[in-house]
């Protein structure tokens, strides 16, 4: 006999408790009825305030692999990051278990998977940190970028082989530029040259 989606999503969460009882990573408050503040919104989710048919809806769209990730089989974003929807509002669903679990996001940090999976949403594979660090641990440009250690004609970077400029974005939003001053010399070297050639 097939096992239907409630008792799937139970023995899931099951899963999920016992993971996260055995790694102390964060309280277990499901379904604890708590009375909301005047000033919350009916809609706002906060730590641990959701209810057990909430839990069950979301372990649904989630499975626990055997090498202890929460690999998410729901809706993603185009980065693969899971999307989930709770009382009308989308959340991320590494966030949304996170927060749901009674994990706190403490302002100006964000969630870094360290597993490099994003539609993992295990909340022990997440590290509260800057979007400095954030972006700097990825594989993006701007992390790839910051961790060279030379240019492309081979100088490497030191304080007085680089010039730090600061500039704006379309948007105006600014980032820094870093530039080889030796390649600079070079290049206004061998453009006297042509000019004197011509």
């Amino acid at each position: 006999m097939e096992p239907s989606c409630l008792e799937t999503a139970g023995r899931t969460a099951q899963v999920a408790l016992e993971f996260l009882l055995a790694n102390n990573t964060i309280l277990w408050r499901i379904g604890v009825k708590s009375k909301r503040m005047p000033h919350e919104p009916r809609s706002a989710l906060q730590p641990g305030r959701i209810s057990r048919r909430e839990w069950l809806r979301f372990c649904q769209k989630f499975q626990v692999t055997p090498d202890g990730h929460w690999a998410w089989n729901g809706s993603r974003d185009k980065d693969g990051y899971g999307r989930h929807s709770w009382r009308g509002e989308v959340y991320g669903a590494h966030r949304f278990c996170y927060i749901a679990l009674g994990g706190v996001f403490p302002p100006k940090l964000e969630p870094d998977h360290l597993c490099r999976i994003p539609s993992c949403i295990n909340p022990s594979c997440l590290d509260l940190v800057t979007t400095k660090v954030n972006v700097l641990r990825g594989e993006g440009i701007t992390a790839r970028n910051a961790r060279k250690t030379a240019c492309l004609h081979g100088h490497v970077f030191t304080k007085k082989s680089t010039r730090i400029s600061i500039c704006r974005m379309p948007n105006g939003s600014p980032y820094s530029r870093r530039t080889c001053r030796i390649c600079v010399v070079e290049e206004r070297r061998r453009r006297r040259l042509r000019l004197k050639q011509t």
